[in-house]
């Protein structure tokens, strides 16, 4: 993990909005909050990623089109055609 490479080098991390401080020492402590940190962003990524997928289905729907523009479609046809 970053936060242990940089504290083994006798450096250390400090979060100043959720006040934490990683020295080089040992501290249980901070080890739970890096750990429960870690989770926490772990579970909004996967809560945005299932928000993310309901929506696109939502929007297949109702018959929205998802990729490429159809004027590159079309451009990268005719180049490819002549060129």
């Amino acid at each position: 993990m970053l936060i242990d490479e940089v504290t083994a080098k006798k450096c250390s991390i400090q979060f100043h909005k959720e006040n934490l401080l990683f020295t080089s020492e040992k501290n249980t402590f901070q080890d739970l909050m890096l750990n429960m940190l870690g989770a926490v962003a772990e579970f909004e990524r996967a809560i945005i990623n299932e928000r993310r997928l309901e929506g696109i289905a939502k929007a297949k729907e109702k018959g929205g089109r998802f990729g490429r523009n159809d004027k590159y479609r079309t451009l990268q046809r005719n180049q490819s055609a002549f060129g």
